[in-house]
């Protein structure tokens, strides 16, 4: 296997394990809910949104990368 293989596939890898951190943060924004007592989605404070955004945009990020190097290995 190459490198730029391997490398293609630890982002692709990467990628989708901070995906999955992004849906359990998502589900754990349920249990905090109960905790701190945010009675809806307009309680949850900024904060929690904004590391929720951006844990998908860098997914989306790593994700996109190891498509890019793959489609480079397929024309190469």
């Amino acid at each position: 296997m190459s490198i730029p293989t391997m490398k293609a596939l630890a982002s692709l890898f990467a990628g989708a394990v901070v995906l999955c951190v992004g849906v359990y943060w998502l589900k754990l924004g349920r249990v905090w809910d109960n905790i701190y007592g945010w009675t809806s989605k307009e309680d949850r404070p900024l904060w929690f949104w904004f590391e929720l955004i951006s844990v998908f945009v860098i997914s989306a990020f790593m994700i996109a990368y190891a498509l890019i190097d793959f489609r480079k290995i397929i024309h190469s």
